[in-house]
């Protein structure tokens, strides 16, 4: 509520963007500072902030709208974890995996559906997240850790799948795609059970 009252005392020196409004900062240094306490202190919240203004000035809609989402995920983080007016990078790479995820599926399940243009428009926000999270380990690099995590469990087959998967996640969780993991991880161990 503060921060609200805050926001509508300083409108006529800046407009400030929450969940969904545009960010478009018309306030002189001295005004900036005072609203400090209400921007995250992330790398990449303040990464996503610059980039919305030169979307808005370039008039790219489509990346103006995704890095809008973006940003009112983590607005909407910061209120469900009562983390006041901050987001760690670590956290904010969480969101953005959790919505690269929900990317994902609504590609897949748009596509199932013969809904292109929503296809294209997700596979659009799904390419401007990812630019935002590190690059996952390639299929070669996450058989090498499937391996090491199947021997450090002393795994035999199948039946250890959710012993190795542990190993994995706990050591790589955020290096590689979880999914393509999983799938490596039941061929290793069927392979493994076959040649036993």
């Amino acid at each position: 509520m503060k921060a609200m009252a805050l926001m509508r005392t300083l409108a006529p020196l800046a407009m400030y963007s929450v969940q969904g409004f545009m960010l478009h900062s018309m306030a002189p240094r001295a005004a900036t500072a005072s609203l400090a306490t209400l921007r995250m202190s992330s790398g990449i919240y303040d990464t996503i902030s610059e980039q919305m203004k030169t979307a808005m000035k370039a008039k790219e809609a489509d990346k103006l709208a995704a890095l809008r989402n973006i940003r009112a995920a983590f607005l909407k983080e910061t209120k469900e974890a009562g983390a006041g007016d901050t987001l760690p990078d670590d956290k904010c790479m969480a969101v953005l995996r959790k919505l690269s995820k929900m990317r994902k599926e609504s590609i897949d399940m748009y596509a199932k559906g013969g809904r292109q243009e929503l296809v294209d428009k997700e596979t659009v926000e799904l390419g401007i997240i990812e630019s935002f999270l590190p690059q996952l380990a390639d299929k070669e690099t996450t058989t090498k850790w499937a391996e090491e995590a199947i021997e450090s469990a002393g795994a035999k087959g199948p039946l250890d799948m959710g012993k190795v998967m542990g190993k994995l996640m706990s050591q790589h969780k955020d290096e590689m795609d979880g999914k393509i993991a999983q799938q490596v991880v039941g061929e290793l161990l069927k392979a493994k059970a076959a040649s036993a």
